[in-house]
């Protein structure tokens, strides 16, 4: 959908009778582009519509490109996305470019939706687009280029498939699927398309990751009320306990990059923090003691930092 907007604002952009509009994204300093975003119009009956057109505007405005123009400042109320807008009413409120849409209820669970670009000064269509999609929601292993582009499934939703990770080749994945008797961590190679479990084991596997050169991966086994870290050696299976506490969950580990440190979420000391320790499992360190809860952490490139995910206040 960016890039759908991104080009057709481009197509506008381009040398015209009409050409008013120049969009320049090579720039720091680039001006919000302000855009008309309308609602979907068609046979939605379940209020799918009115969030795709929410999360596409949200999208647009956070990539800093575009300025979505508020809907209360609307003057024309499209009641059918086909049609060709009263271009001089969205002149006057600045707009620069508008989307219409419509959505169409294909059976139970499939829709179809379409958009449409407009540019409000050449008062014309400058771009369009059509999605045949599901309303049933499946979690499925997917992949698709940094820019959106080139989707395609790796996994036929027949089981729940979670917390993906890319190898540092980027040819081999490793993720957690409830596929077979219990939850454990799988290995698929993307070139070949196999996929193998990592083993299985008297509890629960989840949470993988793989080290800086993809040779080893840590992952978290629950057993008994009590998480534990482990690390395996990809190139023979061997396995090896790093954290051996009881009582408590430790997981989300990841490796330093230079793989001599380990950060990972324990409730060792009551809460979910974010702790740091030695790549053997000694030393270890609790570096966050905010309020809420500390989870998933993950070091930088240069190893100077951590990010990590919080929970506060239901938030």
């Amino acid at each position: 959908m960016f890039i759908f907007l991104v080009l057709g604002v481009a197509m506008m952009a381009a040398p015209a009778a009409y050409a008013q509009l120049k969009i320049d994204i090579t720039k720091g300093n680039t001006e919000p582009l302000p855009i008309a975003i309308t609602g979907l119009t068609g046979t939605d009956t379940s209020g799918v519509g009115a969030t795709i057109a929410s999360v596409v505007s949200a999208d647009l405005e956070r990539s800093g490109l575009f300025r979505p123009i508020s809907p209360q400042a609307f003057i024309e109320h499209v009641t059918n996305g086909d049609a060709i807008p009263r271009f001089a009413d969205w002149r006057q409120i600045s707009a620069q470019a508008i989307m219409t849409g419509t959505i169409t209820q294909i059976s139970a669970d499939k829709i179809r939706v379409s958009f449409r670009l407009w540019d409000p000064t050449a008062q014309q269509q400058v771009a369009g687009k059509e999605y045949n999609t599901s309303t049933r929601r499946i979690k499925r292993l997917a992949i698709m280029d940094q820019d959106g582009e080139n989707h395609k499934y790796l996994t036929d939703g027949g089981a729940l498939v979670l917390t993906p990770r890319f190898s540092p080749n980027t040819q081999q994945i490793l993720y957690m699927s409830y596929a077979g008797s219990q939850p454990r961590v799988f290995l698929r190679d993307l070139q070949t398309g196999r996929e193998e479990s990592m083993g299985k084991f008297t509890g629960i596997s989840f949470a993988p990751r793989f080290n800086f050169d993809g040779t080893k991966m840590l992952m978290s086994i629950a057993n008994g009320g009590t998480t534990n870290i482990y690390e395996m050696d990809l190139r023979n299976r061997e396995m090896r306990r790093i954290t051996n506490a009881s009582g408590v969950i430790d997981t989300s580990p990841s490796y330093s990059p230079d793989g001599q440190h380990i950060t990972f979420s324990s409730d060792r000391g009551g809460s979910p923090q974010i702790y740091v320790m030695d790549a053997n499992g000694g030393n270890i360190q609790r570096v966050s003691f905010g309020s809420g809860e500390y989870n998933t952490p993950v070091w930088s490139p240069r190893g100077d930092l951590i990010a990590f995910t919080k929970n506060y206040g239901g938030k």
